[in-house]
Parts: C-alpha cells; structure tokens; sequence
C-alpha cells in the first residue's frame, strides 16, 4: 500500500506543482498531476504521477477520479489543488497531518493577504490555529477518502461554480468536521477567473452555474441533502 495522502492537480503550463514534490526519502504524500495541456512541466520524481486530461477544471476532476480511481481509493487523504497555489511540500504535509489528527471530512488551508481570493473568510488569522466552518472553498480543499466518494458526484454535473456551496452539507452530520487551518498558510497567485474561457464560461457566468446548484440542492449552506430522486448519491 502506498502513502496515506495525495495530492492531485489539474495543471497547466504556469502550474506551480513543481514545488510541490514529495522531498527524497521518507515523505507524506504522493503527487498526480493531470494536466489539462500538454504544456504542463511533468517532472519526473519518485512519488509523482502522469496523466493528461484536456478540458475544464471541474469537469476534470470528474474524469480523473473515475480514470484514477485504482490509483486514489488506495490513499486515507486526498487534497485537490489549483495549480496557482503557492505551497511548500513540508507545508501540504503538515495540512495532511493536522487534518488527520483532528479528524476533519473536508479542510483547507487559510490564505495569505497577499492572495487572490473569493471568500474574505479564507484569508490567515493569526488569532486562530482552527476555525470551524460550514464552507470549505474549491481552490484548495483537503478531504478524507470517505468524503471525498460521498461529494465526488458533484463533479460530473457539469458546474464548474458554486459546488464548493454544498459538499459539507451532503456529508452525515458530525460536529466538527470542516474547517479552515490558520497554522499554515499559503498563497493564491492568480486573480480568480484567470481561466474561465478555458473553463467553459463563454455565454454563460458563474451566477448561472451557482443558481442551477440551488435549484438542485433546496436549504443549501444550512443542511442541503442529496435530492432523493438523483441516483448519483447514496443515503
């Protein structure tokens, strides 16, 4: 069996995961790059792995999920991260860890002030090692092996916004078990919505996608559950 954690990335020709690769020697954590062009850097180290998914990030993690299902269901911990996230590999491994002693579902990490952001509540508070929190933001999450089959439906309804709104909720309720880690931080480098031509979002807006997810999953935020005629879910 292999590592308990990995780290998978949908990368492009400016990714970042180069500086993500597990150090020599005893390591944390297992790298999968899927690269979304052929142009992606695709270093070549122990524990890092290959593959080339064309198309929109989302829709992306879909299909390496199932493609690489052999690969991921063999790991405890799995972390989707975009390729514009500055991080070191000593810091993913101390989010893997941190999250597996505190035994969080869904996790992510806070964000500098210097990062481009979505959610004002991702930025670092330094008051804080652990916030507790019912939204867990899609640029970053760190999920268990668990959560991450129970919410992987998400992907293949085609949004590409907005499904970041509802996994939590679709997870049995457990207190504690979402949260924003303050110990570590790491950076956004790039302004949100960098890619969204590339993403699929030509006619149409990240409202249009967040508004289908509501009108899907009713009591979103506050206790959405999986609608009981949609079979992609299981009770």
């Amino acid at each position: 069996m292999g590592h308990a954690n990995l780290v998978v990335t949908r990368a492009g020709p400016r990714s970042l995961h180069a500086a993500w690769r597990p150090p020599p020697g005893p390591r944390s954590f297992d790298l999968l790059v899927a690269s979304y062009c052929e142009e992606a850097e695709h270093p070549m180290a122990d524990g890092v792995m290959q593959t080339l998914v064309p198309g929109r990030k989302v829709e992306g993690w879909d299909v390496v999920l199932e493609r690489c299902a052999e690969v991921v269901v063999r790991y405890d911990r799995v972390a989707l991260i975009d390729d514009d996230i500055l991080a070191g590999a000593d810091a993913i491994g101390r989010y893997f860890a941190a999250g597996a002693e505190q035994r969080l579902s869904i996790w992510q990490p806070s964000l500098s002030w210097d990062s481009y952001l979505t959610y004002a509540g991702t930025l670092h508070n330094p008051i804080f090692a652990l916030r507790y929190v019912n939204v867990v933001e899609m640029m970053c999450p760190f999920s268990s092996a668990e959560a991450l089959q129970r919410v992987k439906p998400l992907f293949g309804y085609g949004w590409e916004s907005g499904i970041d709104l509802v996994w939590c909720s679709l997870l049995p309720r457990r207190p504690r078990q979402f949260a924003i880690l303050d110990d570590v931080v790491v950076r956004h480098t790039r302004p949100v919505g960098a890619l969204k031509q590339a993403n699929g979002f030509v006619g149409r807006d990240y409202e249009g996608d967040i508004h289908a997810r509501l009108r899907h999953f009713p009591r979103t935020r506050l206790g959405a559950r999986s609608p009981k005629n949609d079979p992609r879910f299981v009770s």
